[in-house]
């Protein structure tokens, strides 16, 4: 469920606000995707190719609730920032971590707060997890204040960090027809890009809906958010139609 790091584009459900009422504070991370687990003998595994993923227990906003993104399905609905509910066409498993805390540096993943992106809980991302984030310096000719950042950019902010896995983890990627954002923990905003493309979509290709914030304009933007969040404080959010636990 996972892709390139992205800036949103501004698409027929204009800035969301038919999906949430306001996300001015939200700033996303992780995805998610969990299931029974098979034996991690069975998984593929992967140190250096695998930038999208979620683990096995983080919940998203789905058509069944609140799930685990391992108990979901081919054919279930998950609660998209620009679409409404979309199906998932697509599950990939793989092993990452295998070195645990002897895994390369840059490899390390991102540790996320409970409440700094909106989660109700602690999120552990990969580091080029795209996160959607609201700023008023991201603000394009249309008037949209999204973007989507690698979590990475996020490092140092809020109490986000970079930590040492300690075990090889199960990561779980979701995919959709078209690349989407999803509803993670309860308020996280995670990108998730198209795994496959279809003959006709080469043929006649849609527009993108996202398209890449470069590296050092994610950071950057990061900045702008701590900065506006100095100016004015925030206030924790959750996907619509998922009660507060």
């Amino acid at each position: 469920m996972f892709g390139k790091i992205v800036r949103r584009k501004r698409s027929n459900f204009g800035t969301g606000a038919s999906v949430a009422t306001s996300l001015s504070d939200i700033f996303a991370p992780v995805m998610t995707a969990f299931a029974t687990s098979p034996e991690e003998a069975e998984l593929p595994r992967s140190d250096t190719a695998t930038t999208h993923g979620l683990m096995a227990q983080t919940k998203v906003a789905s058509n069944l609730g609140l799930r685990a993104v391992g108990a979901l399905s081919v054919g279930d609905k998950v609660l998209t920032f620009d679409g409404g509910m979309q199906p998932i066409t697509a599950i990939h498993r793989t092993i990452v971590w295998q070195g645990g805390p002897e895994s390369d540096r840059h490899e390390w993943p991102v540790s996320i707060p409970q409440e700094a992106l909106g989660n109700r809980s602690a999120l552990t991302l990969l580091p080029e997890q795209g996160v959607l984030v609201e700023s008023t310096a991201a603000r394009d000719p249309f008037g949209d204040p999204f973007a989507v950042v690698p979590a990475t950019a996020l490092v140092g902010k809020r109490g986000i960090r970079r930590v040492a896995p300690i075990r090889p983890v199960e990561l779980t990627s979701i995919s959709f027809a078209r690349e989407q954002v999803i509803y993670v923990e309860g308020g996280t905003l995670l990108y998730c890009p198209a795994r496959t493309v279809a003959l006709d979509d080469f043929l006649e290709a849609p527009e993108p809906r996202y398209d890449v914030l470069e590296d050092d304009a994610a950071r950057i933007l990061a900045e702008c958010i701590v900065i506006e969040d100095e100016i004015a404080p925030r206030t924790p959010e959750v996907s619509p139609g998922v009660p507060a636990s």
